[in-house]
């Protein structure tokens, strides 16, 4: 019997908008921080976050097809290495090298298509996407324990597995992965309780 994991990645890969924002939601807040990071403070006015975000996930649906992965962990993977690309093609493209952006290469009908899919009715996540919020979401991150900042930033940012990110921390597959699932918990608690102070 297949896990619901695998499940709504294979109706992903069958063009399921719905599969696709179930898959990309969870990771949102952590992608909203990684592209803050990584775009300077000039290109960042240049480009906003909600952008580069948006750029990648389109790719990341457009592209679908060539995905190999069979879990949620390996599509945040993938999803994490199509934001890194954007980056460096904003970078690239901004910096003068006039490289052409991944965004792009998708055809112009998917790209508008998209866009209304991820347009249509805002979750939680998706409203996170709002530009105001993207301090929020590095600040939601910044403020965790250090051992929760270390297990996300290895596993959701750099795509270090779960059992890669226990040796490096010096401890079992199972622990790694009962912290990592207490730091996901503790992220969006904070991700969450930023977003309802910013706007009562």
């Amino acid at each position: 019997m297949p896990s619901d994991g695998d499940s709504v990645i294979r109706r992903y890969l069958d063009g399921d908008e719905e599969a696709f924002r179930t898959l990309l939601e969870p990771q949102t807040p952590v992608l909203l921080a990684r592209i803050g990071r990584r775009m300077a403070p000039l290109l960042r006015r240049r480009v906003s976050i909600q952008d580069v975000l948006q750029e990648a996930a389109i790719v990341a649906f457009e592209r679908r097809a060539s995905f190999t992965g069979r879990t949620r962990e390996d599509f945040h993977r993938w999803i994490g290495a199509i934001v890194e690309h954007c980056i460096r093609s904003q970078v690239n493209h901004h910096a003068g090298t006039h490289k052409r952006a991944l965004y792009n290469e998708v055809s112009r009908p998917g790209r508008e298509a998209m866009i209304q899919v991820l347009a249509s009715t805002p979750s939680p996540s998706q409203q996170a996407i709002g530009s105001e919020l993207e301090e929020l979401a590095r600040t939601a991150l910044d403020d965790l324990p250090p051992d929760y900042r270390v297990v996300l930033r290895l596993h959701r940012e750099e795509g270090v597995t779960l059992r890669e990110v226990g040796q490096r921390m010096g401890r079992s597959y199972e622990a790694a992965k009962k912290l990592h699932g207490r730091a996901m918990v503790e992220f969006i608690k904070n991700f969450e309780g930023l977003r309802r102070n910013g706007h009562d």
